[in-house]
């Protein structure tokens, strides 16, 4: 999508993407990150200037969200993780112990930092949320529906990032089959509670009979400093 939505503009010639990293490399970011540079056409036949079609495509991407880019020139982003060592020329890094305290006074420095007109492209990766699932066995309700509470766990798990079911052997390597659960979906509290268990006398009773099911939001990635978690904001100054 982000692909096709560059290619789009006649300013652009081609367009390379790299998701994560290769195990052999100098890039040493995860699976959830990539990066997408573009060759634009010779200053002769382009239309519009660099800085216009960055701002093209800043709003253009800003349809998507939970999602935080980035945008540089090559040379550019080179000289700022020299200068730095963070993807951008600027960041304001908080540490601590308390993830909800950290996101409330990054938010805080946030609010600073658009203030400022020297400053511009502010990114608070804080600010992206991914749901997580909290449950909560009923010890009580459990025995009294004679539900075995590996079967709870089992079930949730499935949900989520599936039960081991086998294994299978593929040119040399030993690899887990996981099986997931389909046509239930981490979004509503009704939807999670209506999971099928079984009991140990073969009958059905729906998860929620036994558990205390919530969904909450958390940053979608925690990481440290010196052993400690921690929340870097990153900026850029306006080119006067």
């Amino acid at each position: 999508m982000l692909d096709r939505i560059a290619m789009a503009d006649p300013d652009v010639s081609c367009v390379y993407r790299r998701t994560g990293s290769p195990k052999v490399g100098y890039q040493v970011e995860g699976a959830n990150r990539g990066e997408i540079e573009m060759k634009l056409t010779s200053k002769s036949q382009r239309r519009h200037s660099v800085d216009e079609i960055m701002a093209a495509l800043r709003r253009s991407y800003s349809q998507f969200n939970a999602v935080v880019f980035l945008y540089h020139q090559p040379t550019q982003e080179k000289m700022d993780e020299s200068f730095s060592g963070l993807p951008a020329l600027f960041g304001v890094t908080i540490y601590g112990t308390d993830t909800a305290k950290l996101v409330s006074l990054g938010n805080q420095v946030e609010d600073i930092l658009v203030k400022d007109p020297a400053v511009t492209n502010v990114v608070n990766n804080a600010k992206v949320k991914s749901p997580g699932l909290d449950v909560r066995i009923d010890h009580t309700k459990v025995a009294q529906y004679g539900v075995d509470i590996g079967n709870v766990l089992d079930t949730v798990q499935a949900l989520g990032l599936g039960v081991e079911a086998t294994h299978i052997v593929k040119q040399k390597q030993d690899i887990a089959v996981l099986v997931k659960m389909a046509g239930y979906e981490m979004q509503t509290i009704d939807g999670l509670s209506r999971l099928p268990i079984i009991t140990r006398t073969g009958d059905v009773v729906p998860l929620g009979e036994t558990t205390d099911i919530k969904i909450y939001y958390a940053p979608s990635s925690i990481t440290r400093l010196n052993g400690r978690r921690e929340i870097t904001l990153l900026a850029e100054f306006f080119s006067f």
